[in-house]
């Protein structure tokens, strides 16, 4: 929802986290919506400029293992926030 697509435009983050919300539960998986909403949006600030530079790279196996990393980290970090989920 959040990259252009040949058929439309990218959407802003906000407006792709309301339409999770709006269909969940019939797209969604409700409780897979629940958990996606206690992700900071710093986390998934964090993750999109993870997914551009890969985006920009995508042979450079340096950059995958170090995103891939840091999106772990990341996770981890959210995870225990948010109570160990």
């Amino acid at each position: 929802m959040t990259s252009n697509q040949p058929y439309r435009l990218a959407r802003p983050p906000s407006a792709a986290r309301d339409e999770i919300v709006r269909w969940s539960g019939r797209q969604f998986d409700p409780e897979v919506v629940k958990v996606f909403l206690t992700i900071s949006e710093v986390l998934l600030q964090s993750l999109r400029d993870e997914r551009a530079t890969l985006s920009k790279s995508p042979s450079d196996s340096v950059t995958g293992v170090k995103s891939l990393a840091t999106y772990r980290q990341l996770l981890r970090a959210e995870s225990w926030a948010v109570g160990g989920l």
